[in-house]
């Protein structure tokens, strides 16, 4: 069962890219919601998931980004996190702080 649980993590992670874990990180510390997007679906049921989740910024790369080719995503920025465009934005970004800072809560029953 173990090993079953460590193929599939091994499966579910091993196609992410650097860029993931730092989206998946600012988007943490940052407190934005992060949406995944399902690499398998095509043309409306891509664009129609994207809009649905409400993006308003798409992180793709060279292999992902012709999926997106002749898409009608509205006012959603899409960046190839390889190009230099994007490389300049993360350049000047300032220090990432937190949304909010949270403590431990105690409840009473």
């Amino acid at each position: 069962m173990a090993e079953t649980v460590q193929q599939a993590l091994r499966d579910l992670f091993e196609n992410n890219t650097a860029a993931v874990v730092h989206a998946i990180a600012g988007a943490g510390l940052a407190g934005f919601p992060l949406v995944g997007l399902n690499n398998t679906r095509r043309g409306e049921g891509l664009a129609r998931d994207i809009l649905r989740a409400d993006c308003q910024i798409l992180l793709t790369d060279a292999e992902h980004a012709p999926l997106l080719d002749g898409l009608d995503l509205g006012d959603v920025a899409v960046f190839d996190v390889a190009s230099p465009e994007w490389r300049a934005l993360v350049d000047r970004a300032c220090p990432l702080e937190p949304y909010r800072k949270v403590g431990p809560t105690i409840r009473s029953c």
